[in-house]
């Protein structure tokens, strides 16, 4: 496989939702640790990050207490997790942006320059009659957030898929 231009030094993978303390954690969390596993075997994915924002974050909210839990259940402590709120700079940065919903894939479209972003639904790259959207399990019970945590995760290996086909 070719390698990434070297004009391109984009190295933020994002991950977006409303108020990034519940899915696009969860996502940037999940897809860091894959991340890390390949970049081990795979140089190319050394430069890469992921990070995630939300479309109406306050910046500095921890992550939900069920995001949490879903979340140490796979090892994962994301007690540092501070939300942060999508900037045309964060975005600038990104090589690519996973959306958990066409709401937030169209508010980026529609409030910030993403000519030449890459972005996309989260599940927008799985195969088969799937639903492309992450429900927001806000308030809801743990379960719910444990269901949430398995769409995204079993969406890790689609984008991956993808990312490749950008280098």
């Amino acid at each position: 496989m070719a390698s990434m231009p070297t004009s391109d030094n984009r190295t933020l993978i994002n991950f977006v939702c409303t108020a990034n303390i519940c899915r696009s954690p969860v996502a940037e969390y999940l897809f860091q640790k894959e991340l890390e596993k390949r970049a081990a075997a795979d140089l190319r994915w050394g430069k890469f990050q992921a990070i995630s924002t939300g479309v109406a974050a306050a910046n500095g909210e921890r992550i939900s207490r069920h995001s949490l839990e879903v979340l140490a259940a796979q090892g994962i402590d994301a007690s540092g997790h501070r939300s942060q709120f999508l900037t045309q700079a964060i975005l600038d940065k990104s090589f690519a942006t996973f959306c958990m919903t066409s709401t937030h894939k169209l508010i980026i479209e529609m409030r910030y320059d993403a000519k030449g972003a890459r972005v996309h639904l989260m599940r927008e790259f799985m195969p088969g009659k799937v639903s492309r959207e992450v429900p927001d399990p806000y308030g809801s019970a743990l379960e719910d957030y444990a269901i949430c945590r398995d769409e995204i995760a079993t969406a890790i290996p689609s984008v991956f898929a993808y990312l490749e086909t950008q280098f």
